[in-house]
């Protein structure tokens, strides 16, 4: 019995994986196959995530977003309420909730503080709800991760901080250093520097 629960977890994490790659794709008939496939092998919780920013790109983020909080289940496992919740936080983002979506993140980090996506994610929230200060605080001592430190030199750049100007610089450092090593990984994080610290709108879409 043991092994063929192995068996069944590893097929849910393949065709959860197939999800995530097909919906990048934008093969979206592919991804609910496998979504429909993790339903099968998976909790609950598992299954409606995967499912859930397929809905709501169907159109149907409110339904999308209800029926995902309604699968998040206390007894789940850390990692995958913060998951979840990680992925509410996004639905709620596009039904134009923000404090909500930031009340989510922030309970992914009360968890689990070294979840860098949830706190970029945090910080992209407050910085459109005008808080760069409150974002470049979120994001103080997280700067040796790239995608931690572009958000932070733009919230300090508009804080109008006054470290905002050794972020640039580092931010500067960091970029010519991938750019010598041929690593063009971090060109969306470069991109929103450029446009929003260096305010090259010309270039910054060229990278994008």
């Amino acid at each position: 019995k043991q092994a063929l629960e192995q068996i069944q977890t590893e097929n849910a994490q393949a065709h959860l994986t197939r999800a995530v790659v097909a919906t990048v794709r934008a093969d979206y008939a592919a991804a609910r196959e496998s979504c429909a496939a993790v339903a099968r092998l998976a909790p609950p919780i598992v299954a409606a995530t995967c499912m859930a920013p397929l809905d709501a790109m169907g159109g149907h983020v409110a339904e999308a977003y209800q029926r995902l909080a309604a699968a998040i289940d206390t007894r789940a496992t850390p990692a995958l309420r913060a998951w979840a919740l990680t992925t509410l936080a996004e639905l709620a983002i596009q039904r134009g909730d923000e404090p909500l979506a930031a009340r989510h993140l922030q309970t992914v980090l009360a968890v689990d503080p070294a979840d860098a996506y949830a706190r970029a994610a945090l910080a992209d929230v407050m910085l459109a709800q005008h808080d760069p200060a409150g974002a470049s605080a979120l994001l103080a001592g997280y700067e040796q991760i790239d995608n931690l430190l572009v958000r932070r030199a733009i919230a300090e750049h508009q804080a109008r901080g006054p470290e905002a100007g050794r972020l640039a610089t580092l931010m500067h450092d960091r970029i010519e250093a991938a750019a010598e090593r041929g690593d063009r990984v971090h060109q969306r994080e470069e991109a929103m520097f450029v446009l929003a610290v260096d305010g090259d709108a010309a270039k910054a879409l060229s990278i994008a």
